[in-house]
């Protein structure tokens, strides 16, 4: 079994942590396939030993604190192995960077923002971060909480869409995981069906979480304040709103845009706009060629105030959207159980306070103080 030395001095990972928080190792070993000054006199060439920084089944990493079990998944920022953390013995999902992200910047920076970005929340519908810190070749990895279960994107596939009871359940827990980030700063800014999985894969049971913060903005994040978003906060274009596919500055409506894109390709059985290219989706977004759910799927027994408040989601101007994650999941939960209404969130005094939720849905309630 291959082991990784340590290597001194250490330092800690940005972010994440407080004086029991694991150590990360700030030297480098030399550059992998460097050569020796030529000698002039011709040799055969060596069989190369297997470096110990290469990831693979049964390798351990991270000063030997992870033994990697197999891979989980691959995505254009790195690879996803399932591990067993050797001290804590239990399982974790393990992100570790490719090394042509590694090489990059902006893109090696913006993974140290995902790893702020998740160890600052502590939400049960947001995968908690237990580890961040570096290979012996310097490749940046995330340990984060193994969940067993399936991507809203694999269960949309299998399935084609969602009976809308399901979907509505899945937005209401994903707007409350986002009120808790937004508070803490945190801009998610990639919500899509393949960032969220649903625990045991059963939409109906159990809970969805938000796996990636890949793209999200944090702020007042130390040392990470000069990241470039230039071309890297694209995200995906049929979940993205139009403001960042312009490169215009985001807020966290743009987090609702992208949650309203999900519970609509849930319902509907597809994204809000779609096309073979970029530039394809965003001219359909630009003309404004949104077809309203009951278009794609008519299903009689889904409330028109449901359809009404997808709608206003995906709005292309920011300021017609539910203003906050905590409105959209407000508005949700009305239309889930008409009869409970989010009372707490507006109990100041004694007033009589009417919330409206999408089209020819309102109620009126006396709160006492």
């Amino acid at each position: 079994m291959t082991r990784q030395r340590s290597i001194a001095p250490t330092v800690r990972p940005p972010g994440i942590g407080g004086p029991s928080a694991p150590l990360l190792p700030t030297c480098r070993p030399p550059a992998l396939g460097q050569k020796k000054a030529s000698s002039g006199v011709h040799t055969a060439p060596r069989k190369r030993k297997r470096d110990n920084t290469l990831v693979h089944e049964g390798a351990r990493v991270g000063d030997n604190r992870f033994e990697l079990i197999r891979p989980l998944g691959d995505g254009g920022m790195g690879k996803v192995w399932l591990a067993r953390h050797l001290g804590l013995q239990r399982q974790v999902a393990l992100k570790v960077l490719h090394r042509r992200v590694h090489a990059q910047d902006d893109l090696r920076r913006r993974f140290e923002r995902e790893a702020v970005a998740i160890g600052r929340l502590r939400h049960e519908g947001i995968v908690d971060a237990l580890d961040f810190g570096e290979l012996s070749d310097g490749r940046k990895f995330l340990a984060m909480e193994y969940v067993e279960g399936e991507t809203l994107d694999a269960i949309a596939k299998r399935l084609r869409r969602l009976p809308w009871r399901d979907a509505l359940r899945v937005g209401v827990q994903v707007a409350d995981a986002l009120a808790c980030a937004h508070e803490h700063g945190v801009i998610h800014r990639d919500l899509k069906p393949d960032n969220l999985i649903v625990e045991g894969g059963d939409v109906a049971s159990g809970r969805t979480r938000i796996l990636d913060l890949g793209l999200a903005r944090v702020e007042n994040a130390v040392g990470l304040s000069g990241i470039s978003d230039h071309n890297i906060a694209m995200g995906t274009p049929s979940y993205s709103a139009p403001e960042q596919l312009l490169g215009q500055p985001t807020d966290t409506r743009a987090d609702v845009y992208g949650l309203g894109a999900v519970l609509y390709r849930l319902i509907t059985g597809q994204p809000p706009y779609s096309g073979a290219s970029f530039e394809e989706v965003a001219e359909k977004m630009h003309r404004g060629d949104l077809a309203a759910p009951k278009k794609v799927f008519a299903d009689p027994s889904r409330p028109k105030a449901l359809d009404a408040l997808l709608m206003r989601c995906l709005a292309r101007d920011p300021d017609a959207r539910p203003g906050s994650a905590i409105a959209l999941g407000d508005a949700l939960r009305a239309i889930e159980t008409p009869t409970v209404l989010p009372w707490r969130r507006y109990a100041v005094g004694a007033f009589l306070v009417s919330i409206g939720v999408g089209a020819g849905v309102s109620a009126a309630i006396l709160l006492g103080g």
